[in-house]
């Protein structure tokens, strides 16, 4: 692909995640709204003693981009869904394969 052509890709990838039929908006406990998609993934951990991988299904929200108020502040923040009353922390920031931004949540 052109380097043209991946960033109308990436644009539209944005564009779905923040504005899609699956996104939602999610409020920063003390602060601002950002949009995102709300997914739950499997994640895999060590070995338990009889050497079967253990694992867990974590929260996420797939962004567009990590909001300004959200950097630096992982295990301190929270953030609630729209319709929701879980207050979830903000445990971590990484990128998917696609380079997507996610924030992980426990």
């Amino acid at each position: 692909m052109s380097q043209e052509a991946l960033s109308v890709y990436r644009q539209q990838r944005a564009y779905q995640v923040s504005q899609g039929p699956m996104s939602e908006e999610f409020t920063i406990v003390g602060g601002t709204t950002f949009r995102g998609v709300f997914d739950c993934s499997m994640v895999y951990l060590n070995k338990d003693s009889g050497e079967v991988e253990q694992q867990v299904l974590k929260a996420r929200i797939i962004v567009p981009e990590i909001p300004a108020s959200l950097l630096g502040q992982e295990q301190t923040a929270r953030v609630t869904r729209e319709g929701d009353t879980t207050n979830y922390l903000v445990y971590s920031f990484a990128y998917d394969d696609e380079g997507i931004p996610v924030i992980w949540l426990m």
